[in-house]
């Protein structure tokens, strides 16, 4: 009989401890809140191969963050723009009223361009890696890309220190190419040949034609790496012999000129002036191991970086996270994070001179 006993009693126990457990997991479970956050990201066209590596940051990024934060999870919910203004708006509606997404990271300009005003009036927090199409101002768009701006007027700069007094100047017809093309000419200072292209046109064979009119002692390519490419293709083709100069597009998508001309010994002697970014070997390390191979790009450690500064400033409350992340100061896996006055990660750059195929810092 006491055996009875001492068996129904430990299965008490038990049953008591059980419960407690089941209890204490429960309110833990209550005190665990899941942060959405929207993505609108690339997944399809020529420049896709990118966007999916700043998906993967991201996603690296909300693994690393959970890891750490059991109770502060963070969700990405991901609609792609694909450089489609259509595309992008329907993204920005069905994440916020649909996914309930409490701020958004925005992959490139055509979306940034497309969602601006109206995310602007909602005062939703943004971090941004495409650049946008109009002057930033002191709002809720946060560029977690190093600020181009200053690079490019350090483009016109440069190619006037280097006394080329005749010049040709693509730009592609994009709002966020003329924004580059005013600093550049900031830079500049002189009167140039202005040649606008349509964005990632392939027929270039007559808009170069145009720019060689002039005889020009150097050209400038402010554009995306398809027509860039193309249109350096085509300068050769046509006999042209001087320097050609591009923008920190090239320096930011290397690996897209490598895919369009096969050999990018044909860029030899070409100038870029690009951002300076490193990435922490630790970082590569753990991409790699996550995704079989190391990133071609920036855009990995740049989708890493969103996801972490927006999940540093989180606040529920859109006017207090804006105000936090205005605040900003860290160190990231690719250096230094602290945003200007307008919301520009401040930048470094530097030039860099195609040898042997590869670019070479200057």
């Amino acid at each position: 009989m006491k055996k009875k006993y001492v068996v129904w009693g430990i299965i008490v126990v038990l049953l008591i401890a059980l419960g407690a457990l089941f209890i204490i997991r429960q309110q833990e479970s209550s005190k665990t809140s899941v942060r959405t956050v929207g993505l609108i990201g690339l997944g399809s066209g020529q420049y896709a191969a990118i966007g999916q590596e700043f998906a993967n940051g991201a996603a690296l990024a909300a693994r690393d963050w959970n890891a750490s934060h059991p109770t502060a999870q963070v969700s990405i919910v991901t609609e792609n723009g694909d450089f489609d203004a259509g595309k992008a708006t329907l993204a920005y509606q069905k994440l916020i009223t649909v996914d309930h997404a409490q701020s958004l990271i925005v992959f490139d300009s055509t979306s940034v361009n497309a969602i601006h005003d109206t995310a602007q009036a909602a005062g939703i927090p943004v971090v941004i890696m495409g650049e946008q199409g109009v002057p930033a101002t002191a709002d809720n768009m946060f560029e977690i890309q190093p600020g181009n701006v200053p690079a490019e007027q350090a483009l016109g700069a440069r190619i006037k220190s280097d006394g080329v007094q005749t010049l040709s100047t693509f730009v592609a017809q994009n709002q966020t190419y003329e924004l580059f093309d005013q600093a550049f000419e900031n830079g500049y200072g002189g009167a140039d040949t202005k040649i606008s292209i349509p964005a990632d046109e392939t027929q270039v064979a007559s808009y170069v034609t145009k720019a060689l009119t002039t005889n020009p002692q150097a050209v400038a390519v402010l554009a995306g790496p398809q027509s860039g490419a193309l249109i350096y293709k085509e300068l050769r083709s046509q006999g042209f012999k001087g320097t050609v100069y591009f923008d920190t597009t090239m320096g930011a998508n290397f690996s897209a000129y490598q895919k369009i001309l096969s050999d990018t010994n044909i860029l030899n002697g070409s100038v870029d002036v690009e951002l300076a970014t490193s990435k922490d070997p630790n970082f590569v390390k753990e991409y790699t191991a996550m995704y079989g191979a190391p990133a071609t790009s920036v855009m990995d450690v740049l989708g890493y970086d969103a996801v972490m500064t927006s999940m540093q400033a989180w606040s529920a409350n859109h006017a207090d996270m804006i105000t936090a992340l205005q605040a900003t100061s860290y160190t990231a896996p690719d250096g230094p994070i602290s945003f200007d006055s307008v919301g520009v990660r401040i930048p470094k750059y530097v030039f860099a001179t195609v040898k042997g195929g590869e670019l070479v810092q200057d």
